[in-house]
């Protein structure tokens, strides 16, 4: 063993060059517990683990004092004595599966508190690798037990895992001296490509290399690393210097690994059998390195044309065999786990719901096993203490040896119905169906920019009880585990673990993202317990499915002949009739409804698995689109359904009110502007004009027909451009004696709220007007109207105050700043005329309003 003294820092001469430690030479050492664990019998010498040597003057090392060198020697001595109890500490030690990992290889690490064993899984074979526990301070020390202290390679024809000879890797450091030469023309270097001046300004590098040394040098490594290494310009890497050996072997790769923390002239070229990226923490597993001072490429003015030098190459570590040496199973003959034998019959407790408690978690799984002492001193004695499931990642990691081997249970797989019958009365009155699971959210504001936008505002006192609502919604998954005596065994401790799932909480939050309609009492809840997976579930591919085996439906009844037809007749062609038959299928009273359905979803990362509650509700919807090609007859076959359908008035669906509306017998049909003469004329020229036609295309033509008229109609057509018209909304809103709706397009959410509000308004009016009760849709109006004055006032007031360079607005308004000493007057002539515009057409139109209203 050649080296220095075991400090980390390394001295420097007067000129800053590194110099060599002084030699120790090493003490006679009786045979131990490290010569027994390798099958020695003889004295040994316990190698040096030293830091490299360092480019020096020998002579200066030679010189040194002799208590330099005693001192020296000690070191090395702790040093060796340290390496020697971290290793000897994984003697009997138990390990536990901690995690799996899948990279270029896989990877399975089992763990405990002296240290850790990792299982990889290559391409070539299995390797076993033993890490022990290196202390927190760094060092020497530290920096050996990073790598592995002990291996297992599995050979291909071994029957088991677990069936290979052990090796311990000795603390040794050796340099090797190699000669490492240029192969081919130079290159451009890397930094010379990105554009980097000063000294790489026309610096180079070269394609390949090839390492050579003398036989007996080779056998000093792990892995013959001579040969040629091509560079592997695109495959990233630092520096974009990674190379590989060229040949049909393994591979082997030479590349510039840096560390994270240190000076980079400090980092060294490596020789390694992966160039994959470590993790975080983790430490690469290296089969030499070369001198640090060595780089593949050249800086300054005149590059060499081919480089040939020698290079020390530093080879840490010297595997020795250990017969002693094994690894083999921990039995569990003791361990024990439960299942239910049934689904759980799960219903929300009315009394629960009334006294505002949360629905109890059901046990799904229980398990015990026997623990050890290290392993019980982490786990509570007697009590049960709860694991928080999204805080507790080391908790769940020192016990996902017994959570990786709970299977789950086929009896919750598959979807169980529960029961909740107060939940779904309090949901379709528009209530939360649990304010404990799912509480209901605060009520929104709304406030005016300066520039005319509106923002959505949370009531801030509804908005803090709803975020403490939310911290106090009951967990889906509940984990806790507590030490408990052993039956019978003396003084042995059982792990006991108890996972329990809560079905109902998260029921109560999917059905509280359904909104009110449908069927609700034909509403359901259900639950199961499923493995999780990230990947997306594929959907089935989208058929188009054709109705040529159709059966045809018989021509519409004014499609024929009859008394007083105007035209000729004109009947539907076969392939029209099995379209017809379709349409009225979809429109049958029986019709299949459809199924809308919110899943609530929580995972459980320490045993894989997904808590998935649903919530189902019967949407009735009769109808379906009619997706013919062009010139195919869509709007005849459209014209034919209604005149083969039952011209019936119908109720309006839950949870629409049946006194706020009008039934009539008419068919709605919504066309563009540029179409609202074709529909009546094919109604009149298919139909032989038996049905009453009415169209809507202005708001001329709604104040020109009343409700007797719409009521005897059998089609109305109406553009879709009136419903969008502002005229439109604005009449709606006085009508409905609701606030003024926004503009859809500057908030969309602003205008869904106040639409929403505007439609209930409606609903109360046609009510009272049915009821002959006219005062109380009179007073609806005017306080309707009062109430959009002043929420325009409130409105102006906002801009004005946050818009105080907008002149227009202060003269239409009349507004004096009493912020400033002096009135504020009109910027020239064109913003006065221009403001005095603005004002008189404000003020006719709120007189028109007023008219209107009236």
């Amino acid at each position: 063993t050649r080296g220095g003294g075991g400090d980390d820092d390394e001295d420097e001469d007067e000129e800053g060059a590194p110099r060599r430690k002084a030699k120790a030479k090493p003490a006679a050492k009786k045979v131990g517990p490290m010569d027994r664990l390798l099958g020695k019998k003889k004295k040994a010498e316990p190698p040096t683990p030293l830091s490299p040597p360092r480019r020096a003057d020998a002579a200066a090392a030679r010189k040194s004092p002799p208590r330099q060198r005693d001192t020296a020697s000690s070191k090395d001595e702790a040093l060796w004595r340290g390496w020697a109890a971290a290793v000897k500490a994984l003697e009997r030690e138990r390990f536990t599966y901690a995690e799996a990992t899948r990279g270029e290889s896989w990877s399975v690490t089992f763990r405990s508190e002296k240290g850790r064993v990792v299982m990889h899984l290559g391409r070539e074979c299995v390797e076993w690798l033993a890490y022990a526990s290196p202390p927190p301070q760094r060092g020497v020390l530290r920096e050996l037990l990073l790598q592995p202290v002990a291996r297992m390679r599995v050979p291909a024809s071994a029957a088991g895992l677990l069936d290979g000879a052990w090796e311990l890797c000795l603390p040794v450091l050796r340099q090797v001296p190699v000669t490492v030469a240029s192969v081919g023309e130079p290159v451009e270097s890397w930094q010379a490509s990105i554009g980097l001046e000063a000294e790489w300004k026309g610096s180079t590098r070269f394609r390949s290399w090839r390492v050579e040394m003398a036989d007996s040098a080779a056998r000093l490594f792990d892995v013959d690393v001579r040969g040629e290494y091509e560079l592997l310009e695109k495959c990233g890497g630092a520096m974009n210097c990674l190379h590989r050996r060229v040949g049909d072997g393994a591979p082997l790769f030479l590349f510039l690994d840096p560390h994270r923390i240190g000076a980079a002239e400090h980092d060294s070229v490596v020789f390694a059998t992966s160039a994959e990226r470590v993790g975080y923490g983790e430490t690469r597993r290296t089969v030499a390195s070369l001198d640090a001072s060595w780089r593949p490429w050249t800086s300054g003015d005149s590059p060499p044309a081919s480089r040939s030098e020698a290079v020390h190459c530093i080879v840490r570590g010297a595997w020795a065999a250990a017969p002693k040496v094994s690894l083999s199973p921990v039995g569990y003959e003791g361990a024990k786990h439960a299942y239910p034998a049934a689904p759980p019959k799960l219903a929300l407790d009315a009394s629960s719901r009334a006294s505002a408690t949360a629905p109890a978690a059901v046990p799904v799984v229980r398990c015990a096993v026997p623990l050890s002492e290290e392993e019980a001193a982490a786990w509570p004695k007697g009590e049960w203490e709860q694991i928080a499931v999204s805080k507790s990642r080391r908790k769940f990691e020192a016990i996902s040896w017994i959570t990786e081997r709970l299977d789950l249970p086929p009896q919750i797989s598959e979807w169980t119905a529960l029961g909740a019958a107060d939940a779904f009365a309090a949901w379709s009155a528009g209530g939360s169906p649990c304010e404990v699971c799912a509480p209901a959210m605060p009520k929104l504001q709304w406030a005016h920019g300066s520039r005319g936008q509106v923002s959505a505002l949370e009531d801030p006192v509804q908005a803090g009880a709803y975020e403490q609502a939310l911290k106090r919604r009951p967990a889906a998954f509940g984990v806790k585990q507590r030490a408990a005596p052993a039956p019978g065994v003396g003084s042995a401790l059982l792990g006991e673990l108890e996972v329990s799932a809560n079905p109902l909480a998260l029921a109560m939050r999917a059905l509280a993202l359904v909104p009110v309609g449908g069927d609700t009492a034909a509403a359901e809840l259900s639950w199961r317990i499923v493995r999780h997976c990230d990947t997306k579930e594929g959907l089935p591919p989208l058929t188009l499915s054709s109705n040529k085996h159709d059966p045809a439906a018989p021509q519409p009844p004014h499609f024929g002949p009859f008394k007083g037809r105007v035209g000729k007749v004109l009947a539907l062609r076969p392939e029209q009739q099995r379209s017809l038959s379709w349409m009225l299928e979809q429109e049958e009273e029986g019709a299949a409804p459809f199924i809308e359905e919110e899943v609530a979803e929580a995972t459980l990362p320490a045993l894989n698995w997904r808590l998935e509650a649903r919530a189902r509700v019967p949407r009735v919807v009769r109808g379906g689109v009619l997706a013919d090609e062009v010139g195919y007859g869509k709007t005849v076959i459209t014209v034919a359904l209604i005149d083969a359908a039952p011209r019936e008035p119908l109720p309006p669906p839950p949870p629409l009110r049946r006194d706020g509306f009008i039934p009539l017998k008419a068919t709605l049909v919504l066309a563009p502007s540029h179409l609202l003469r074709q529909w009546p004329t094919e109604v009149e020229r298919f139909t032989g004009g038996a049905l009453n036609t009415v169209v809507l295309a202005t708001m001329a033509d709604v104040n020109k027909h009343s409700v007797k008229d719409l009521e005897k109609a059998d089609v109305v057509v109406c553009a879709i451009t009136l419903l969008r018209n502002d005229l439109y909304f604005e009449r709606l809103a006085a009508f409905a004696g609701s606030g003024a709706l926004p503009n859809g397009k500057a908030s969309l959410r602003h205008f869904t709220q106040a639409y929403g509000e505007a439609l209930g308004g409606l609903q109360e009016q046609v009510a009272s007007l049915s009821s002959g009760d006219l005062s109380a849709a009179q007073r609806r109006v005017a306080d309707g109207r009062a109430g959009r004055a002043s929420q325009k006032k409130a409105a102006a007031a906002s801009v004005i105050g946050k818009s105080l360079g907008n002149t227009a607005n202060r003269v239409e308004a009349g507004v004096k700043l009493e912020s400033m000493a002096m009135a504020v007057a009109p910027k020239g002539k064109k913003a006065t005329y221009a403001a005095e515009k603005k004002a008189a057409a404000a003020k006719a139109k709120t007189k028109e309003e007023a008219e209107e209203e009236a």
